[in-house]
């Protein structure tokens, strides 16, 4: 076996190492449900994001630039499924939309789209001063469903479980 397999071997395995330890972890953070933790693990399933594992913190006040977790509301393509998207202005900030662009601070940072992968029209998301109490959250994913839709909009901060930190 020469070095370099010897190396991606011992990768392989730490890689699973690491995913069987976080699966471990998902499952005691659901075996202790019943409480109320500071912190547990959440998984995205989805390509909207570049990781998929995250540790959401309780109680904490979300800041411009955090990745949060929150329950968005109900909407014809997600039902009973948390949401973990970055927070891009907060109330205050200045969401101004230019067609189906928007812009913070002069920067197009999201494009809605017409139509959603199914082909399901979709409406644009709120433009203009965040109202106090919510955030505006996005994806870097072209198809990310966040606050550029209607659906979603200004997420309110009653609905955020937490900040989420990336672990994988």
């Amino acid at each position: 076996m020469t070095s370099m397999s010897r190396l991606s071997l011992r990768r392989t395995w730490l890689r699973l190492g690491a995913a069987a330890g976080i699966i471990g972890l998902a499952g005691f953070t659901s075996w202790a449900g019943g409480h109320q933790h500071a912190y547990y693990l959440s998984i995205n399933w989805t390509d909207s994001l570049p990781n998929w594992a995250f540790l959401v913190v309780r109680g904490t006040e979300p800041r411009r630039g955090d990745l949060i977790e929150f329950i968005p509301p109900e909407n014809a393509f997600y039902q009973d499924v948390a949401f973990v998207k970055r927070v891009v202005a907060v109330p205050g900030d200045k969401v101004a939309c230019h067609g189906r662009q928007f812009l913070i601070d002069g920067m197009v940072v999201a494009t809605a789209k017409q139509t959603s992968q199914s082909g399901v029209p979709l409406e644009r998301g709120p433009c203009g001063v965040v109202p106090d109490g919510h955030v505006f959250v996005l994806t870097p994913h072209p198809d990310g469903f966040d606050s550029r839709y209607k659906e979603i909009g200004y997420v309110a901060l009653n609905r955020v479980r937490g900040v989420a930190h990336p672990i994988l």
